[in-house]
């Protein structure tokens, strides 16, 4: 009876061991040729129900598709498309033939733009469809090591890739990797990097390599805007970047902390002739040369934020050669930069040095600074003779407490300060503290912009002191305990000063009573004209 018993138990616990082995290889296994994005065929059908309709449209040009705005010439259709909204321009698809033309290009030029997650599969399962064969073959066959593979479906009805303006690298591969947890619920939790970066890096060669020939499909921007690791292969063929197109107007490069001095060099060289923006956040410039950012005789606009690694001689200088066995330098009189943002934290106090004692400061005419130092002021009085916009984000102040005043003061002083904003996060231990007093607004100083927190009595100091010589006729504020004390101090300014022709309130759109009828006293009274700008 007892070795009975004991040969139940050993059968059952071989039969529990093969029943979690199944288990184990069911979730840990993968089937061989199991389909991505199997749906495909079911989304055929909507594409030829998208068919139909666009068949059954008016043709241009016929009696049914003319209307008034149908006659208007095709500049001016697309600038009233541009400002119409998302579920305007989805409306707008089905009017007539013209308008869904004109209306695609402009619904797929920023598909990732607050694109909800439960949307982000459909983005990419439609982006597949429009592969061509050659690419679907050629992804299929890195796809069967792994044991997948994407249905070789109908092409979609448009070409929807080539219409794309604005592409993250990073938004794309995440889109990438919620579509595969759509598909394979089962790898929720799992390490799926590998097949997320093979159809990320083939989407991206089609979004980079479409319409090489013609500009006007080029992409606009560019971005990597979230930390990579080289050494994991999910980052895109810098040589594809580089080459495939060479009319990027936008660049955003952050979180690299290695793979800069192979990218940047690349960006510079294939891209120098239509750059017009290039932001770098926390990227490690250590070895990596910049004197290429001389070239780029378009550039306006360049972002350098906590930045490590950056030398003297990584900067271009008035003394820097081309390279080391030429006589001949670099034509600095060709780059116009016209705004220039630079963070960085106190502990490497003299990156901001180095960067405005470059020859990048020439021409600037806006500076953004969130840190101020006697040798950063010193240096910005010296050598940004031209900027007239001072913006100052979450800044600090480095220097003896008995002197910040005159920091500041000099500061200011120091430029032709015609607009000043100055910028700090509520989330800042600082928010409350808004350390610019009446005497240090110099008396060119017209535009006052305050995204800050700011105590009545302050507010009423910087104003309406007998200190305050600044013209000021624009004023916006943004400040979460705004009240009708501060709305009061805003009408007192316009009646005593006669200076205020534009006041804008950003974040509120409620006021009470009282706060209603001092607004419409500056309106009616004072002659100013009030917005309001719900953030």
């Amino acid at each position: 009876m007892g070795q009975c018993f004991l040969l139940r138990r050993i059968f059952d616990l071989l039969n529990y061991k093969s029943k979690t082995t199944d288990l184990h290889k069911q979730f840990f296994e993968v089937d061989c040729d199991q389909e991505l994005f199997n749906d495909l065929g079911i989304h055929e059908n909507d594409i030829n129900v998208e068919k139909s309709i666009l068949r059954g449209f008016p043709l241009e040009g016929s009696p049914e598709a003319t209307t008034k705005l149908s006659s208007l010439p095709t500049e001016c259709l697309t600038q009233i498309f541009q400002n119409v909204g998302t579920s305007g321009l989805f409306s707008c698809l089905l009017v007539c033939r013209a308008w869904c033309r004109k209306v695609v290009p402009i619904l797929w030029s920023k598909p990732f733009d607050k694109l909800p997650k439960d949307c982000k599969y459909k983005l990419i399962r439609t982006y597949i469809t429009s592969l061509s064969t050659e690419e679907k073959s050629f992804l299929n066959l890195q796809l069967k090591q792994y044991g997948f593979r994407i249905p070789n479906a109908t092409i979609s009805l448009f070409n929807y890739p080539i219409y794309l303006k604005e592409l993250s690298y990073v938004e794309l591969y995440q889109a990438v990797d919620s579509g595969i947890k759509y598909y394979r619920k089962s790898f929720i939790g799992r390490n799926t990097y590998k097949l997320t970066f093979l159809i990320t890096k083939s989407l991206c060669k089609t979004f980079l390599t479409k319409n090489i020939n013609d500009s006007s499909y080029h992409l606009q921007s560019f971005k990597i805007d979230k930390y990579y690791r080289q050494n994991d292969d999910i980052f895109p063929e810098i040589d594809l970047f580089s080459k495939a197109q060479r009319s990027l107007q936008e660049f955003n490069l952050s979180g690299a902390r290695i793979g800069a001095n192979f990218i940047i060099p690349n960006l510079f060289s294939f891209h120098c002739n239509s750059l017009i923006s290039v932001q770098f956040k926390n990227v490690n410039f250590h070895k990596v040369n910049l004197h290429l950012i001389a070239s780029c005789k378009k550039l306006e606009h360049l972002t350098i934020y906590h930045c490590t690694g950056i030398t003297k001689s990584s900067l271009p200088s008035a003394n820097n050669l081309l390279n080391g066995n030429s006589t001949y330098f670099y034509d600095y009189n060709g780059m116009r930069l016209k705004s220039l943002n630079i963070g960085c934290s106190p502990k490497c106090s003299q990156i901001p040095k180095i960067i405005l004692e470059s020859p990048l400061t020439e021409t600037c005419q806006e500076l953004c600074l969130d840190l101020i130092t006697p040798e950063i002021t010193n240096v910005t009085r010296r050598n940004c003779q031209n900027v007239t916009t001072l913006i100052l984000r979450d800044h600090f102040i480095i220097n003896d407490v008995t002197k910040e005043s005159s920091l500041i003061y000099n500061l200011f002083h120091g430029l032709l300060l015609e607009r000043l904003i100055i910028i700090i996060s509520p989330r800042n231990s600082d928010y409350d503290e808004l350390n610019v007093r009446a005497i240090d607004l110099p008396s060119c100083c017209w535009y006052l912009e305050l995204r800050c927190g700011f105590a009545e009595r302050q507010f009423y100091d910087l104003l309406l002191s007998k200190d305050c010589v600044a013209p000021i006729s624009v004023l916006i504020l943004e400040y979460l305990k705004l009240n009708i004390v501060h709305l009061m101090t805003v009408r007192d300014f316009a009646m005593m000063k006669g200076t205020l022709k534009y006041f804008e309130i950003c974040g509120r759109k409620d006021f009470d009573k009282d706060e209603l009828k001092v607004i419409k006293d500056l309106q009616n009274v004072y002659n100013v004209n009030v917005n309001f700008h719900e953030n």
